[in-house]
């Protein structure tokens, strides 16, 4: 059996919501900064996104409200889930995070005794269904600066990268695991517990009970409590990421889901850059296939 989902999802849902989001006026620094004789730094301005454990949530049937951030997440399944073993199964959803933005305060510098500071506000890069809505199975993010760190970033993009609020005893160890559903897992060296070695960590969540292993060079497991695995690898590829593509390399993406019956589902990534677009290809075990397409643009 074969699907095909077209992904211009903001516009087929049609949810009756409004959310505020701060404009650029006319000094937007993207049109009024030109050529500077020294680097300009830029600082990342936090933007909590997720379900994040350990704070508090007001909850709906398909709505979290961070009561700590004030941040809106709204899930909104697509159909039916597919059953593919006893505990394995996947489903089409799209996820909304009312913090669509990324902003990164600029400090641009005319000669090195002066200089001006500007805040850019930024698109969640996440954001491949629409601004601020989400649609994937899993993502993984290394720890900030560590080996397993994308190479080529950007320093714009260096800065915003999804993992890089760990607390600095942490920063360097630290993974986080993004569900399809939002929630967010970091996962750490814990005290006590098998921390594998400095080429292929093992990680845990505190209270999710996850455990990553880092396989090989270019081979991450995520665990779960029934059984199931995620296996992640590494690419330069753009089709799949967020920040890879261009001459960045080193990111990872979901390649498969697993249970210990033999039951699999497996994902595929291709880019049309004539067509301007990106193909994901989920099958799975029992023989069913999905195609999600989408729009690739600036």
């Amino acid at each position: 059996m074969r699907n095909v989902w077209m992904a211009r999802l903001s516009v087929a849902i049609c949810i009756a919501l409004t959310f505020s989001s701060p404009m650029l006026g006319a000094d937007d620094p993207a049109r009024t900064v030109t050529q500077t004789a020294v680097e300009p730094t830029y600082t990342p301005v936090a933007a909590p996104r997720g379900v994040r454990p350990h704070t508090t949530f007001e909850a709906g049937q398909i709505d979290h409200v961070d009561t700590s951030s004030g941040n809106l997440t709204v899930r909104i399944p697509l159909g039916q889930a597919y059953t593919v073993g006893p505990h394995l199964s996947y489903r089409f959803q799209v996820v909304h995070n009312s913090s669509v933005w990324d902003f990164v305060n600029s400090e641009v510098f005319a000669d090195p005794t002066s200089s001006t500071s500007y805040v850019l506000a930024l698109a969640n890069p996440g954001s491949n269904a629409g601004l601020g809505w989400e649609l994937h199975f899993g993502k993984l993010y290394a720890p900030e600066d560590s080996p397993d760190f994308p190479s080529g970033l950007g320093l714009i993009d260096h800065d915003r990268w999804p993992n890089r609020d760990a607390d600095p005893s942490e920063g360097p160890t630290r993974w986080m695991y993004v569900a399809p559903d939002g929630a967010r897992h970091y996962l750490y060296d814990l005290p006590g517990r098998d921390g594998g070695t400095v080429s292929n960590p093992v990680r845990y969540s505190k209270s999710t009970f996850l455990r990553l292993r880092k396989v090989d060079a270019t081979t991450v497991w995520v665990e779960f409590p029934n059984g199931t695995v995620s296996v992640f690898s590494k690419t330069g590829n753009a089709a799949g990421t967020e920040f890879c593509g261009g001459g960045v390399t080193g990111c990872w993406r979901l390649a498969e889901t697993r249970d210990g019956y033999g039951n699999k589902i497996l994902f595929t990534y291709s880019l049309d850059t004539v067509a301007d677009t990106e193909t994901w290809t989920i099958s799975d075990s029992t023989g069913r296939s999905h195609e999600l397409e989408f729009s690739v643009s600036d």
